[in-house]
Protein backbone atom coordinates (compact mmCIF):
# COMPACT_ATOMS: atom_id res chain seq x y z
CA UNK A 1 0.00 0.00 0.00
CA UNK A 2 1.15 3.16 -0.93
CA UNK A 3 1.94 5.85 2.32
CA UNK A 4 2.15 9.19 0.07
CA UNK A 5 -0.95 10.56 -1.19
CA UNK A 6 -0.08 10.92 -4.63
CA UNK A 7 3.30 10.36 -7.04
CA UNK A 8 4.53 13.25 -9.02
CA UNK A 9 6.44 12.70 -11.89
CA UNK A 10 8.62 14.61 -13.85
CA UNK A 11 9.45 14.41 -17.66
CA UNK A 12 11.67 16.55 -19.41
CA UNK A 13 10.81 17.62 -23.14
CA UNK A 14 14.02 19.14 -25.38
CA UNK A 15 13.26 20.68 -29.06
CA UNK A 16 16.27 21.81 -30.50
CA UNK A 17 14.76 21.54 -34.31
CA UNK A 18 13.12 25.19 -34.24
CA UNK A 19 14.66 28.32 -36.12
CA UNK A 20 14.33 31.99 -34.57
CA UNK A 21 13.65 34.83 -36.73
CA UNK A 22 15.66 37.94 -36.98
CA UNK A 23 13.82 41.25 -34.92
CA UNK A 24 11.56 43.13 -36.19
CA UNK A 25 9.88 46.50 -35.78
CA UNK A 26 12.15 47.52 -33.27
CA UNK A 27 13.03 51.10 -32.96
CA UNK A 28 11.86 53.81 -35.10
CA UNK A 29 12.23 52.46 -38.69
CA UNK A 30 13.40 49.59 -37.57
CA UNK A 31 16.70 51.30 -36.50
CA UNK A 32 17.47 49.05 -33.40
CA UNK A 33 16.39 45.56 -35.28
CA UNK A 34 20.78 45.55 -35.90
CA UNK A 35 21.35 46.01 -32.27
CA UNK A 36 18.98 43.60 -31.03
CA UNK A 37 19.75 40.68 -33.65
CA UNK A 38 23.49 41.07 -32.70
CA UNK A 39 23.07 40.74 -28.01
CA UNK A 40 20.24 37.80 -29.12
CA UNK A 41 22.40 36.01 -32.07
CA UNK A 42 19.34 36.07 -34.29
CA UNK A 43 17.95 34.92 -36.93
CA UNK A 44 19.11 31.39 -36.07
CA UNK A 45 18.56 28.66 -38.45
CA UNK A 46 16.85 25.52 -36.77
CA UNK A 47 19.58 23.08 -35.28
CA UNK A 48 20.62 26.07 -33.44
CA UNK A 49 18.80 26.57 -30.63
CA UNK A 50 17.48 24.72 -27.99
CA UNK A 51 14.52 24.90 -25.57
CA UNK A 52 14.16 22.50 -22.41
CA UNK A 53 10.75 22.38 -20.59
CA UNK A 54 10.29 20.46 -17.53
CA UNK A 55 6.99 19.35 -16.34
CA UNK A 56 5.49 17.50 -12.81
CA UNK A 57 2.15 15.57 -12.78
CA UNK A 58 1.17 14.58 -9.71
CA UNK A 59 -0.90 11.53 -9.76
CA UNK A 60 -2.99 8.93 -7.73
CA UNK A 61 -4.50 5.91 -8.18
CA UNK A 62 -8.43 5.44 -8.97
CA UNK A 63 -8.97 3.95 -5.45
CA UNK A 64 -7.80 7.02 -3.54
CA UNK A 65 -9.78 9.26 -5.35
Amino acid sequence: MQTTPFVVNKVTMVDNAFAVPGADNCGIGDSGNWLVNLVAGTPADAGHNTAIFTQYAATKSYSQL
